[in-house]
């Protein structure tokens, strides 16, 4: 279950993050920060419970992943496409970047 519950939600996290960011042209950014935000609240939801609640833990796993699907589209299609521009990361900023977060 929980490996079905992962997949769907990598495949439904790419759907929905090029879904709001290039076809209703949100941008990943404010896509990201709104699944960033999603996530966040589940988590503090998760952390405040005391027992299991199945509901609260999937929100974490799939927003989770709905989160970390969107950061990376906007990683991949925004900060290193800008590569080509003459405002290049770099290995060394891209590491900083992703150990940062």
């Amino acid at each position: 279950m929980y490996w079905l519950a992962k997949i769907l939600a990598t495949t439904l996290g790419e759907v929905f993050a090029d879904m709001f960011s290039q076809t209703y042209d949100f941008g990943y950014q404010a896509t990201s920060a709104v699944f960033f935000g999603i996530f966040v609240v589940g988590l503090i939801m998760q952390l405040i419970t005391t027992r299991y609640v199945p509901p609260i833990y999937w929100l974490v796993i799939i927003s989770s992943s709905l989160a970390g699907t969107c950061l990376s589209d906007m990683m991949d299609r925004n900060i290193f496409a800008q590569e080509k521009a003459g405002y290049a990361v770099g290995y060394a900023k891209g590491m900083s970047l992703l150990l940062g977060i």
